[in-house]
């Protein structure tokens, strides 16, 4: 994975992301796993990423952001493109709540929903400080700003674990 990672180009002409999937999703959820199929992990996987989603547009509002203009995402009919940006280093979390939660045999519930909106008070690391995904989430958005500010990305602070 992490080779395929590094071959990812700008723009990902070569479709080094998709591969990328390809190979994850099986690896972390089985062999017969396909992201396209209508089963409960898929409906948990992507019930995690829009409530991460929605945490990340909520705090790009809140810093002066329009979420609709992206830096990688640049899709005339995402309304979210910088949120989902800033997705791709999140996703991770919400993966590992359904691999850890949700079985293949597993009806879509309200403990599922749960446990997926519980992925907000995950504790992670960021720049040495561990604190909740809501709170990180927040500070990945003003540490945005101040690296947008000043030109630096060295001020970025993301996730670390």
């Amino acid at each position: 994975m992490f080779a395929i990672s590094r071959s990812v180009e700008s723009g990902d002409r070569s479709n080094r992301e998709a591969y990328g999937a390809k190979v994850y999703f099986p690896a972390v959820f089985g062999d017969d796993f396909q992201r396209r199929e209508e089963n409960t992990r898929n409906i948990a996987l992507n019930y995690g990423y829009s409530i991460m989603r929605s945490l990340v547009a909520r705090s790009l509002i809140r810093y002066g952001f329009n979420p609709c203009f992206g830096v990688f995402h640049d899709s005339q009919t995402n309304a979210f493109n910088l949120a989902d940006d800033f997705m791709e280093v999140l996703r991770a979390f919400v993966d590992v709540v359904v691999a850890m939660c949700v079985k293949d045999e597993d009806e879509w519930s309200t403990d599922i929903r749960k446990k997926l909106f519980d992925v907000l008070n995950i504790e992670a690391v960021w720049r040495e400080e561990r604190q909740s995904i809501t709170n990180g989430v927040d500070q990945m958005v003003k540490s945005f700003a101040s690296a947008c500010r000043q030109r630096d990305v060295s001020l970025l602070i993301l996730p670390e674990s």
